[in-house]
């Protein structure tokens, strides 16, 4: 595999792990909220606002890091950075608007989880609405960058239309996959953060140990991506190249490694001292990831 190749995945891997968890820890975040509201243990309440802060703190990450992926990318393509590419400009205003309406809200949904402790019902509302945009924005987004890369954008495509109605059924695998993606992330990026977080936010060690435990539970659907990618992969084999073959074969090592990793912290009584396994289960995660960030780079290249 060329030098190239591999620091791109790595880097492609480091986007998507980062970047989904956006909206992992956002849909993780009211879940929490949701089951603490319908009497599940008062651990939730928390554990759902570390995951929000956590997604917050992913956001700034994320923008950090994708700016010299959008400079080297528009380099290559021979783009400028600015709104040049028409037809697809206007309707990509469509579902940016919900997407970063959904991200505003849910960084006001994290920054005032404290503040809005005495209104739960008002912050779960935001939560929720927060929620409803991010996830429809990016319905949005892969609905319309699918239709182009697969279809090629038509020079007369409805603005609504364009933006909402499936422009491919590949659209409900693919979104599914980047939400279960994380969902996952979050749980694994969850475990690592609040063990860097177990001195500063000192909610005691019966929290903690819940708490591990429940974000090792998400950390599990992690090869749910990698599956969906693999089913797409055996359905369409004309697709197959050597770079699309290990990635499939490494995704698949990474995943169920995570899986038996993740069970390991599930099942320990003492989660805390599994510190190793911990690290280990982020880095795979990535690994993952980048795996899956190699296996989109080869379909986009023979789209």
């Amino acid at each position: 595999m060329e030098a190239t190749t591999l620091a791109l995945s790595g880097y492609l891997g480091i986007l998507i792990f980062v970047g989904s968890l956006v909206p992992g820890a956002a849909v993780t975040a009211c879940l929490a909220e949701a089951i603490c509201g319908l009497g599940g243990k008062k651990f939730w309440d928390k554990f759902g606002q570390q995951q929000s802060a956590m997604g917050a703190k992913a956001l700034i990450l994320f923008l950090i890091l994708i700016v010299p992926g959008i400079f080297w990318g528009s380099i290559q393509a021979g783009y400028s950075l600015g709104w040049d590419f028409y037809p697809g400009c206007r309707v990509f205003g469509v579902v940016l608007f919900p997407l970063l309406g959904g991200l505003l809200g849910m960084a006001v949904y994290s920054a005032s989880w404290v503040s809005l402790g005495h209104n739960k019902p008002l912050r779960r509302f935001l939560g929720a609405v927060s929620l409803l945009g991010l996830l429809g924005g990016l319905y949005g987004c892969l609905n319309i960058f699918l239709a182009w890369t697969l279809f090629a954008w038509p020079q007369t495509a409805p603005l609504w239309g364009g933006a909402w109605v499936p422009a491919t059924w590949a659209v409900w695998p693919a979104w599914a996959g980047v939400v279960l993606n994380g969902i996952g992330a979050a749980g694994a990026a969850g475990m690592g953060y609040l063990l860097l977080r177990r001195e500063k936010d000192d909610f005691g060690r019966d929290y903690y140990r819940f708490a591990l435990r429940g974000a090792a539970k998400w950390a599990m659907v992690l090869p749910l991506p990698a599956a969906l990618g693999i089913g797409w992969a055996v359905l369409h084999p004309q697709d197959l190249s050597g770079y699309v073959l290990i990635a499939m074969a490494v995704a698949a090592f990474a995943a169920l490694a995570l899986v038996w990793l993740s069970s390991r912290v599930l099942r320990n009584p003492h989660p805390l001292r599994l510190k190793g396994s911990v690290i280990t289960v982020c880095i795979l995660t990535w690994i993952l990831d980048s795996a899956l960030g190699l296996y989109l780079f080869c379909g986009l290249l023979s789209a």
